[in-house]
């Protein structure tokens, strides 16, 4: 059963399909949390003519650190095409989840493939033939996750780079004094703090965006997650209208 993720920690960054004359480096870009292995991933590609899926990409790579322990890993693909609509969807390693489905020039309801019968997400910019060799559609603005951002393009491409116009993470409102320790966590137990000692609202996501934990924590309280796998999570705190967000690594 095909199921679909809302709250995803990576998406799809940018895209190039077309321009004038032979299309020149199509792709799309993948961004997250530096650290997050690729590897397993895949995305479907969409045509909208019939809402098919023609082929699929096996993603590969570790993201790397370009932002405030963010990145973002481009994906060199050639056969991309253009549009009236098609589309990408983005499914986690599982195989079945679908983090996202977006499309191009339109709307695509899928007829096979991990997103069969889901409607894609038009992300209101396009490409065409007059579109600029070395340009591209991008995300931009300021934030962690796919929805803090807006479409824009095409603009100068930035292939494998944090977008132009693109903050990753927010840096205002960030919690004074926050840490937390210890991380890596290899008993289950970890503490968050910071300069207010005000309650927080702590939420645990894993890499592919589902929320496994939630709690409302007092300054200095030992937070107990003896029953995560080990792996690497996403940390989100809420203290009053500050957050933060940090890379926790379960052992």
């Amino acid at each position: 059963m095909t199921t679909f993720c809302y709250t995803q920690t990576i998406f799809i960054n940018e895209i190039h399909y077309d321009n004038t004359g032979a299309d020149v480096d199509e792709g799309f870009e993948i961004s997250g949390p530096a650290g997050t292995d690729l590897n397993g991933y895949t995305v479907e590609l969409y045509n909208g003519n019939g809402g098919g899926s023609y082929d699929t990409v096996n993603l590969s790579g570790i993201i790397p650190n370009q932002q405030n322990n963010l990145g973002t890993l481009w994906f060199s693909v050639t056969i991309l095409q253009n549009g009236s609509p098609d589309g990408l969807a983005l499914i986690d390693s599982d195989g079945t989840t679908v983090i996202q489905f977006l499309s191009y020039e339109g709307v695509i309801t899928a007829t096979d493939g991990p997103a069969n019968g889901m409607s894609s997400t038009d992300i209101g910019v396009s490409e065409g033939s007059s579109t600029a060799i070395g340009e591209s559609l991008q995300l931009i603005g300021e934030g962690s996750q796919y929805s803090d951002f807006t479409w824009t393009g095409p603009i100068a491409a930035t292939n494998g780079l944090v977008n132009t116009g693109q903050t990753l993470p927010v840096t205002r409102n960030q919690i004074i004094g926050f840490a937390m320790y210890p991380n890596p966590v290899s008993d289950g137990k970890f503490v968050i703090s910071s300069n207010s000692g005000e309650n927080k609202q702590i939420e645990i996501y894993s890499m592919i965006g589902k929320r496994v934990y939630t709690k409302t924590v007092k300054a200095n309280e030992i937070i107990d997650i003896v029953n995560l796998n080990s792996g690497i999570y996403l940390l989100r705190v809420q203290e009053n209208n500050k957050i933060a967000t940090r890379k926790l690594i379960v052992n």
